[in-house]
């Protein structure tokens, strides 16, 4: 059930216990209220209606009050608002803020408590996941990005830890020969593994989707976790673009890779990154080399040890003539002026 389809059924459900007629708008403005808003208008893009595991109590004052407004008498007042609010409990209405759910799901500390517990806002239901679907059909980047966290796949450790299942009594099984017992189990087991890994398979593919459609809507966050897949060494389509892209928005490591691959168009632009990264505090032209341990924590001369080094050499370019290289610097301080403009 959607919003329009719950307040038409609301409507009514209050308007067979009036001898009045109640305005379908009013019950429009009575849920904003119920949720903490002043009118339904002021309820933006960015908050999603959606049905609860567990019933929302709404503020039934909030709502009493807010009839009494609309110029309702106090008797019909308290028949409105108890019936509304009722409704809204028994279908379990609740008002998301997409901000707080992609939050939650990149997993920021306000959602841990102080001993280290995950106590999340929302429970990431199919009834939850329908109505961020909705709002991405719509044009939300906000909704793709989160529907792209929802499909991310988890990395599965005791993939990597554990020895992988044979394959031997499930070929046995699909050539026809009845198993029993612990090769039965065996068999099944393997075939459990096909269809998780064909479920993260599928998985990935969507997320792939929905990050893409939010860094098309700009999305600068999309645009951002599409290049570091991109310097990962995941082939996406139009990795350049999406590195340029996140380039502008100040990402150091996008100007790197695509200084260091080669993946600049002209002397020009490969000048206008190296200003940018130097107006956003970071020399490319400098070496960047250091030292770390074993484990990969910076070296540490007082404790010792084998050192390894990492890092990376200074980018050496070809100079520019005067006019380019002033042009060059011209188009770093726009890009400059934008980015400190969005922070």
């Amino acid at each position: 059930m959607n919003i329009k389809q719950f307040t038409f059924s609301a409507h009514q459900s209050i308007q067979t216990l009036l001898d009045i007629p109640f305005k379908r708008t009013h019950t429009y403005e009575l849920i904003a209220t119920a949720f903490g808003y002043k009118s339904y208008a002021s309820i933006n893009s960015d908050s999603l209606f959606y049905i609860a595991v567990d019933s929302i109590l709404p503020d039934i004052d909030a709502v009493t009050a807010r009839c009494l407004t609309l110029g309702y008498l106090p008797s019909v007042t308290r028949i409105i608002s108890s019936k509304l609010t009722n409704e809204l409990v028994n279908n379990k209405i609740g008002l998301m803020n997409i901000h707080n759910l992609i939050k939650q799901l990149n997993g920021d500390d306000e959602y841990y408590d102080d001993i280290g517990n995950f106590k999340p806002e929302y429970q990431i239901t199919q009834n939850l996941i329908d109505s961020v679907l909705i709002s991405a059909e719509r044009g939300s980047s906000l909704a793709h990005y989160a529907l792209a966290l929802i499909y991310e796949p988890e990395d599965d450790y005791d993939d990597i830890l554990e020895p992988k299942i044979s394959s031997y009594w499930y070929d046995q099984q699909k050539a026809g020969r009845e198993l029993i017992g612990v090769q039965l189990e065996w068999a099944n087991e393997y075939k459990q593994s096909i269809t998780n890994t064909e479920c993260r398979e599928e998985d990935s593919k969507l997320s792939e989707h929905h990050l893409v459609s939010s860094a098309q809507l700009g999305n600068h966050q999309a645009i951002q976790d599409l290049a570091n897949s991109i310097i990962e060494g995941e082939q996406l389509a139009d990795p350049v673009k999406w590195l340029s892209l996140a380039a502008e928005l100040g990402d150091i490591d996008s100007i790197r890779y695509l200084l260091e691959k080669g993946k600049v168009s002209s002397l020009l632009t490969s000048w206008k990154w190296v200003y940018l990264a130097q107006m956003l505090g970071t020399d490319l032209t400098r070496d960047d080399y250091y030292a770390f341990h074993d484990n990969g924590e910076l070296y540490d001369d007082d404790i010792g040890g084998p050192m390894h080094v990492g890092g990376s050499p200074g980018i050496s370019l070809t100079p520019l003539s005067q006019s380019d290289d002033s042009t060059a610097q011209s188009l770093a301080e726009e890009l400059h002026s934008v980015i400190m403009q969005n922070t």
